[in-house]
């Protein structure tokens, strides 16, 4: 059973392409959010779009986008380099070895957050938005209700776009890792949670 899973794990990753692949599909889903004629399926796009991007840069399981994934807790914004920041212990590890997500992403990656943050707004409101989110610890992905997304949700986001859920990051993330040999394997050890001793 062991080794059917991993070979399913591998035929996916095949499929659903490279992260970069899946980056630039989510930059292009986020264009395309502002073409769609009403506002619930503007906001349902541009939820699909960050979950796909963040995913690539945050291979998150499931529960830790539920429970972390929340501006003001699991995810900070750092004006002196205008960009967020992921920290948190994801739930699997917390009691086991305790490895934190600590990952400053780049001021490219703004525009995912900042979109769910403005909605339909004018962008010169962002910061008071991005601040009133953060005060209220809105939970990064909400429906055009406002309600939070649900656990199935973000995996069911990946799975439209990729054929699989979103476990599958963790995958890729390992894929391009290994190109840059040790380092790169350290590198995605820690973007995943995963001990520094931890067999991938």
């Amino acid at each position: 059973l062991e080794k059917r899973q991993e070979s399913s794990k591998i035929a996916k990753a095949r499929t659903a392409g490279s992260r970069m692949e899946l980056f630039r599909k989510a930059e292009v889903m986020l264009d395309d959010a502002k073409f769609e004629k009403h506002a619930h399926q503007r906001h349902a796009l541009r939820n699909r779009a960050a979950a796909i991007a963040l995913g690539c840069a945050v291979p998150a399981r499931p529960g830790d986008v539920v429970t972390h994934h929340i501006l003001g807790v699991g995810i900070t914004f750092e004006p002196g380099r205008n960009a967020y920041r992921f920290r948190y212990t994801p739930q699997k590890t917390q009691f086991s070895t305790g490895q934190k997500i600590n990952i400053p992403l780049r001021p490219a990656w703004n525009k995912f957050i900042d979109a769910l943050i403005l909605q339909d707004q004018d962008p010169r409101y962002l910061g008071q938005l991005r601040a009133k989110a953060i005060d209220e610890g809105r939970p990064l992905y909400v429906h055009y209700d406002g309600t939070p997304a649900v656990y199935t949700w973000y995996s069911r986001m990946w799975t439209l776009v990729t054929g699989t859920g979103g476990q599958i990051a963790r995958t890729l993330i390992y894929d391009d890792a290994i190109a840059h040999g040790e380092d790169g394997i350290q590198a995605a050890r820690i973007a995943t949670g995963h001990s520094p001793n931890s067999p991938i």
